[in-house]
């Protein structure tokens, strides 16, 4: 009985750190700078923020397509302060949309000293048909 007590006790204890530890992270997070975006072309869109970090950006974005056949996903870039991609890894891209709306979060590596100084994102066209991929429109994002 004692040991039921006890692993109750410690039960009890492990849920209030994790209670606890969302908290801390939050504010963590909340020292890094975000910014909106918003990329449209008629009645598709990818809008969300991007948090930059030390090392890497996150995206977190809705992308949206109304047309099964016609896909979107976004692609997102870091960039250096001359607006050019870091290096071939600095980019990632959401899963492809097709005649739906989908939150995602999108992890781009900026391995360089300070981060990315700015991303591009990118909403891309997929023909589900013939594969085709189509740059449709970007926007440059600065941290604020």
């Amino acid at each position: 009985m004692i040991r039921r007590s006890v692993s109750a006790g410690v039960a009890t204890a492990a849920g209030l750190v994790c209670l606890a530890a969302p908290l801390s992270s939050q504010a963590t997070v909340a020292a890094y700078p975000t910014a909106p975006f918003e990329v449209r072309h008629g009645n598709t869109y990818a809008v969300g923020t991007v948090t930059f970090f030390n090392r890497g950006v996150t995206a977190y974005t809705s992308v949206r397509s109304v047309d099964p056949g016609d896909c979107r996903f976004v692609r997102v870039e870091a960039l250096n302060p001359q607006g050019h991609q870091i290096d071939a890894t600095a980019v990632d891209e959401s899963p492809v949309v097709c005649g739906e709306d989908l939150p995602w979060a999108v992890e781009v590596p900026a391995n360089v000293a300070g981060g990315a100084a700015s991303v591009r994102v990118n909403l891309m066209a997929y023909n589900s048909v013939t594969g085709a991929i189509k740059f449709i429109v970007s926007q440059r994002v600065f941290p604020s």
